[in-house]
């Protein structure tokens, strides 16, 4: 009986042993696997950091290009109705001018029928002079009998 104690203590003994050692190895799997969860929870957690910053960033850069946006928009109004008004003024002006050029061949017209010799070729560079003749001959500074003008184009 004592020989079965002492085999049945070294198998306890051996088992032990064995048991330490799979609770030394367990032990050590387990530190490298904490480690590496830290490790990789550290990394994960830069990463969040880096992605929320990354979202800050994007959101002030959006909020940013909303009042960009915003501005532009205002400007386009502006123009548009800046451009509306010069399209109106200049049509205004446009008519203003039309009138002025009918009166102006009108007093031409009369003019010429009234003993002046008019040649006009090139009426764009005529016109002042037309004008400042018309002018002159209605304030009776300049004698209508006497008035033959003779103008030709350059072109």
């Amino acid at each position: 009986m004592c020989n079965r104690i002492t085999q049945e203590k070294e198998l306890l003994e051996k088992h032990n042993l064995w048991l330490d050692e799979e609770l030394k190895v367990k032990v050590k799997n387990l530190a490298e696997l904490r480690k590496t969860n830290m490790d990789e929870e550290a990394r994960m957690s830069a990463r969040i950091a880096e992605l929320e910053r990354e979202i800050s960033e994007s959101c002030s850069s959006l909020w940013r290009g909303k009042e960009c946006i915003s501005e532009l928009e205002q400007r386009v109004s502006y123009m548009e109705k800046e451009l509306c008004s010069t399209k109106d003024a200049a049509t205004a002006n446009e008519q203003r001018l039309g009138a002025e050029l009918s009166t102006v061949w009108f007093y031409l017209k009369s003019l010429s029928s009234c003993c002046c010799n008019v040649c006009v070729c090139f009426p764009l560079l005529v016109l002042p002079l037309f004008v400042y003749l018309t002018a002159a001959w209605c304030l009776e500074i300049l004698p209508l009998v006497s008035c033959s003008v003779l103008i030709y184009s350059p072109f």
